[in-house]
This record gives C-alpha cells, structure tokens and sequence, in this order.
C-alpha cells in the first residue's frame, strides 16, 4: 500500500505499475488461460494486466534466447572462455590430486598444466 500510494502521488497515471493482485496473477492467466483461470479462481485482470503481462513474457523470452545464443556461441571448443576453463579445471585436478593421493579422479589430467 506504501508503494502504491507513493507512485500514485507521483502520478495516477503510473498505478498499474505498482504490484498488486492482478500483476501477480497475470502469468498464471497467460500460462493456464481463460477458463482454467476462472476455474481456480484467480483475480481478474485489465486489459493493462494483459499488455503488460505479454510484453514480460516476450521479454523474457528474447532474454533467454539471447542467453541461449550466446551459450551456442561460447560452447564450441575455442577462444577464451574455454581455455580458461580447461586451465582452471586441470589447476583444481592437481591440486586435488596434491592433496587427496588416492582420490577417484584417475592418475593423470588431460588439461594439467604440469606433469603429475
């Protein structure tokens, strides 16, 4: 109520930003539907719930696949990332391998960097 009643100060233009049940509830409508969402009884939402609950979800889903590319991207055996990572992993190798003797990771790392 503090929150919506300071955006609301700022300008009633603005309330539908401020959380409330329909905002919630929105990405319940949009996965379930109309009639299993009257069916469970969710609070009705505006036709500003509405737009604004689907361009979050289109948001959501560029960002994943931005975030899914990207891993495409980096996932090829190449270019910094992975040598990065082939060095940390063959250091944490050795030094496991330092401190635990016996331990059940094999006798030699294909990424160590010295000789063990």
């Amino acid at each position: 109520s503090g929150f919506k009643y300071e955006l609301g100060k700022m300008s009633s233009m603005f309330e539908y930003l401020a959380p409330s049940a329909e905002t919630c509830s929105m990405p319940s409508w949009i996965f379930l539907g109309g009639e299993h969402g009257k069916a469970v009884c969710l609070p009705p939402v505006s036709s500003i719930h509405w737009v604004r609950g689907y361009w979050t979800r289109v948001g959501l889903g560029v960002s994943l696949l931005m975030v899914l590319a990207w891993q495409k991207v980096t996932a090829n055996d190449s270019g910094w990332p992975t040598v990065v990572m082939k060095f940390l992993f063959g250091q944490a190798m050795e030094e496991i391998r330092r401190d635990q003797p016996k331990c059940r990771f094999g006798t030699k790392c294909p990424f160590a960097t010295t000789g063990t």
